[in-house]
């Protein structure tokens, strides 16, 4: 990785989202074995009448934009979201399809993300709202074959997106636990195709019958990415085990899903030190994305302290670090939509262990406020630490090459000088209560 100083910031998003909303899109990336099971599930999609809460899905109109936003309104009523919420939403990013169809729209993904000030970007599935694999839901399918073949087929089809611009992006690797020889298959194959942002690997549901990710099994997955220089990642909203718990009202569905996922988005770092991976992988790096990171410095503290009480005696001395210590070395927080607090909380984290995310498209991103969040969150830091947090750490986990960004970054990137103007209050936009967490507190 080349590093050059520019007169502009060239902002890297850790935290992206690509996925054709059309199931016919994957059809050319399906293994021939599995076509006819392929064919079932877009009749199944096609077909389904209701959406996760049990609500119906409206017939077409003939319309594409007024299908598009009555589909929308159903999505996101179901999701328990106040009515003015989800009128304002509807009026704005899903008035039409356009406006988010740079999910799986190469050309209109570049002008949304240049608009933004976003020079490179680290690619995860499920581009839009509904959207994912083929044969999965949330992140997991009931069949582990199945699994499988639809995180193959989405890589393909990722790998094609990334070719469009393969110095802005980083396409991550979606790897099935279930079988670990294929999972090596993949992240070599998919390695030669151009996806270079890593690996991507699923939280644990009750019930899948797999080990913990301590596990020797996966020691293959984690010595296969160190060889190739890949990061690993884990991201936020991934299956929770206890969901079946959280009842049918969406109101307490979305509370307790959101306090909880927080903990379920980070026990891959707690198995990682525990279980010892990271002392037999010493070149392993672990990205937790979008799963803020407020909670380091604590949960660090509390770690190390824990370490020391008598009943850990046996975990302490297969140690060779302190919990901190490993974080410093192997872990980083894909801190998305960053907050004030988790600035001025930088060094605490850790300055160089600290990426920003826009999660784009996703409407709880900054898009299309990211500028006015930098101003937010990042005015009045040294100049230094502001490309370190935007750009250069994410360059260096994720293997991009800033002199190649340096094109991109000086025609539409942000200023330091910009950046360092405090956003007032009253100018802020008038929607942004309602879409995005540009200015989470």
């Amino acid at each position: 990785m080349a590093s050059r100083s520019f007169d502009r910031i060239a902002v890297i998003s850790a935290d992206c989202h690509a996925g054709p909303r059309r199931t016919s899109d994957y059809a050319p990336y399906v293994d021939p074995d599995f076509r006819s099971r392929f064919e079932e599930w877009v009749e199944q999609e096609e077909n389904a009448t209701h959406n996760m809460f049990g609500s119906p899905i409206p017939e077409s109109t003939g319309d594409r934009n007024a299908d598009f936003r009555a589909q929308q309104l159903l999505s996101l009523s179901s999701l328990g979201l106040p009515d003015e919420v989800v009128e304002r939403q509807i009026a704005t990013i899903y008035q039409k399809e356009s406006n988010i169809a740079g999910a799986w729209d190469s050309k209109l993904r570049l002008e949304a993300l240049e608009s933004d000030g976003i020079a490179g970007e680290v690619i995860h599935p499920d581009g839009v709202f509904g959207a994912r694999a083929p044969f999965l839901s949330f992140g997991v399918a009931a069949d582990p074959e199945l699994e499988g073949a639809g995180k193959r087929i989405y890589n393909r089809w990722l790998a094609d997106l990334c070719a469009e611009a393969p110095d802005r992006r980083a396409g991550i690797i979606q790897i099935s636990l279930h079988d670990v020889d294929e999972a090596l298959r993949e992240i070599k194959r998919s390695r030669n195709e151009g996806l270079s942002g890593g690996v991507a690997f699923s939280g644990l549901r009750a019930g899948s019958g797999l080990p913990g990710y301590h596990d020797a099994r996966y020691d293959p997955i984690w010595s296969c990415c160190e060889e190739l220089d890949l990061t690993v990642t884990h991201h936020g909203g991934t299956p929770i085990a206890d969901v079946g718990l959280y009842g049918g009202d969406p109101h307490v569905f979305a509370a307790l899903s959101s306090v909880e996922t927080g903990f379920i988005s980070r026990r891959p770092f707690y198995f990682f030190v525990f279980g010892g991976v990271f002392d037999r992988h010493p070149k392993l790096r672990l990205v937790l994305t979008e799963s803020f990171a407020s909670w380091v410095p604590q949960m660090l503290q509390e770690l190390d302290s824990l370490v020391d009480q008598f009943w850990m005696t046996g975990v302490r001395h297969r140690l060779t670090m302190l919990p901190s210590e490993y974080w410093k070395k192997h872990c980083y927080a894909g801190a998305s939509f960053l907050s004030r607090h988790e600035a001025e909380q930088r060094h605490e984290i850790g300055l160089d262990n600290l990426l920003w995310g826009a999660d784009y498209p996703h409407v709880e991103g900054t898009y299309p406020y990211s500028r006015e969040s930098f101003r937010t969150s990042l005015a009045g830091l040294p100049e230094a630490d502001i490309r370190k947090i935007l750009g250069e750490n994410a360059a260096r986990v994720y293997g991009f090459d800033l002199a190649a960004l340096e094109s991109a970054a000086k025609a539409f990137g942000p200023t330091f000088q910009e950046i360092s103007a405090p956003l007032p209050f009253e100018e802020r936009p008038s929607d942004s209560d309602y879409i995005g967490a540009a200015f989470r507190r």
